[in-house]
Parts: C-alpha cells; structure tokens; sequence
C-alpha cells in the first residue's frame, strides 16, 4: 500500500512539473525558457536525444508497471476457471479442511486456493494448540492433501502448510 501512495505522490509531481513547464513555455512570448547558463548545455547535439531517450525508458517502465498492475488486479477479479471447476475446488476445500481438523491437536484451518491459471497453489493455515506435534500432524496432513489433489485433478499441486500455535486456553476445541 505504501508504494502504491508513493508512485501516486511521485506522478502528481511530475504531472505537476510537466504542466508548469507547458505554461512557462506558452507563456514566455519567444523568449527562451530556460536560463543562458543552463541553455548553454541544450546546444549540444547529444543533449535532446538523451532526454528524450531517458523520457522514453521512464515511460517504458512505468507502463510495464502499469500492466504488471493491471494483470495483477484482473488475476484477482476475473475467474479463470469455469463454474463447475470452482464448485468442486469449494467442495474438495471443505472436505479438506474438515480433515484436517479433525486431526488430534488441530482446532481450526483455513484453506485457499491460490494462483493463476497456469500456478496455482494450495495455502493452509493449520491452527493447532501446544500439545500438538507438528511433525506428526504435518506427515498426517499428507493423506488429506493427496485426497484433495486427485479430487481438483492437480497431482502436482504445491501446498504451503503455515502452522499458528496458540498456548493454554486460546484454543476452543
């Protein structure tokens, strides 16, 4: 969030610094803008060409940027498999996490599927109490996964199994 405020910041200056340019220039009457001292530099022959070159790699990159942003945002609203896949995946998510925690020691888990079309990814957040072994309770989150990946019909799919212990009394199992 903090970089997109700062990228926000960083545009209005320049969108600032632009427009004051633009009216200094429309506003001087044929006389030059920029000051004899500085002027003396925008003689050269390389000058213009390196501005207009470093314009363009800023322009460049900021559009790359812009559709990195854009892909992003529409990864997260657009569905990108069709209704029936996503009602399974739903399913086989619940049928997971009631596994899971079912398991001695677990007391809540969240389940999402992540990713885009061509990544996806299963994210587990186990919520387990001080007693549980982890170890253990990893090597029995096993059988449920490979449950869930012959039921979305992604053997390959990768898992990323977070554990949060909570200690005496937190945990309402």
């Amino acid at each position: 969030m903090r970089h997109r405020v700062g990228l926000a910041l960083t545009g209005t200056a320049l969108l600032c610094l632009g427009g004051l340019g633009l009216i200094l220039a429309s506003t001087a009457g044929g006389r030059p803008v920029l000051d004899p001292w500085l002027s003396r530099f925008t003689r050269n022959d390389g000058f213009w060409p390196i501005v207009g070159f470093a314009c363009w790699a800023v322009m460049l990159t900021g559009l790359l940027w812009l559709v990195g942003q854009v892909r992003s945002a529409l990864g997260r609203r657009i569905a990108l498999v069709d209704s029936a896949t996503r009602m399974l995946t739903r399913a086989a998510a619940r049928g997971l996490a009631g596994d899971i925690k079912g398991l001695p020691g677990v007391c809540d888990v969240t389940v999402r599927f992540t990713g885009i079309a061509e990544d996806h990814c299963v994210q587990l957040l186990v919520v387990c109490d001080e007693a549980a072994d982890l170890g253990v309770l990893r090597a029995r989150i096993e059988g449920p996964m490979s449950r869930f990946r012959h039921l979305v019909a992604m053997e390959g799919l990768p898992a990323v199994v977070r554990f949060r212990v909570y200690y005496r009394k937190q945990c309402l199992a």
